[in-house]
């Protein structure tokens, strides 16, 4: 078990983790779907998607051919930000969602506003707003309730039970860290030798805390550059990097062998956990 602990690469979508602490309850639009949001889609012909985490999600799943459009957060994967854009997820327009003659919109729970919401339902499309749980074991059940809108699919039925491996070692690590939580590291990307690392009130010190740990840069706020000299001093015990921000570094051997972190204890039991964008 130790030596799987060492070299897991915990393989989660980026955008919904960096989304997921930042989300407000919308209540109000989940209401207008309840118990219907997860239900397979009548026609999937012509989607329009409302955030960029369900973006993501549906190409993580396979299903991407059948966007039309996205919202202005869909920024990854790359292909994505080539569809039509119906405007920020938070600040949709009615014309500019109605012009594509979507047959099912799919959107994060803070899709708005509420009039907007309220008059695609009242035009008889297919609206689902996908329920956001703040939980590790949360970010499964919006997986999951995203690719049971669509039919069955081997890739699809094959990521989604990877991911619940994935989420199984995460609650593995969290449960051990009761008691004794470890020293982690949060790198958003890595320019030069200076990786952009998460203090306090932060998306990535909001994950850490969830799952029982500390966060070793905790003495700043925000994303800052973080140089060699203090990323050696800190120790972090694991680090998590976005796969996107790695910058070459694909793996943890890669990782441990740098200049950047080779004197931490991440690096000397190769304790890194990818962030990552894409499920293979």
């Amino acid at each position: 078990m130790e030596n799987s602990q060492r070299n897991i690469f915990i393989i989660l979508c980026v955008s919904l983790i960096f989304s997921f602490f930042f989300k407000q309850a919308f209540s109000s639009t989940i209401e207008y779907q309840s118990g219907k949001n997860c239900l397979k889609g009548r026609d999937l012909s012509k989607i329009v998607v409302a955030g960029g985490s369900i973006t993501e999600i549906i190409y993580y799943l396979g299903h991407q051919s059948k966007i039309t459009a996205v919202d202005r957060t869909s920024r990854y994967p790359i292909e994505a930000k080539k569809l039509p854009s119906i405007g920020y997820v938070r600040n949709l327009s009615v014309e500019g969602v109605l012009s594509l003659n979507p047959s099912i919109v799919i959107g994060e729970n803070d899709m708005g506003p509420t009039t907007v919401v309220e008059k695609i339902i009242s035009m008889g499309i297919d609206l689902r707003i996908i329920p956001e749980i703040q939980t590790i074991e949360g970010i499964y059940k919006k997986i999951n309730c995203v690719s049971s809108i669509f039919p069955e699919s081997k890739l699809a039925q094959k990521r989604v039970q990877n991911l619940k491996e994935s989420i199984k070692n995460l609650q593995i690590l969290r449960n051990r860290s009761k008691g004794n939580p470890k020293k982690v590291m949060v790198i958003l990307s890595i320019f030069g030798s200076s990786p952009i690392v998460a203090g306090k009130d932060t998306s990535g010190n909001s994950f850490i805390e969830i799952l029982n740990f500390k966060n070793i840069a905790n003495n700043f706020s925000g994303w800052k550059a973080v140089g060699i000299e203090h990323i050696t001093k800190m120790n972090p015990d694991v680090i998590l990097i976005t796969k996107r921000g790695s910058r070459g570094y694909d793996s943890s051997q890669k990782l441990a062998d740098s200049q950047i972190f080779k004197y931490t204890n991440a690096a000397k039991k190769k304790v890194f956990l990818y962030l990552m964008e894409w499920l293979c």
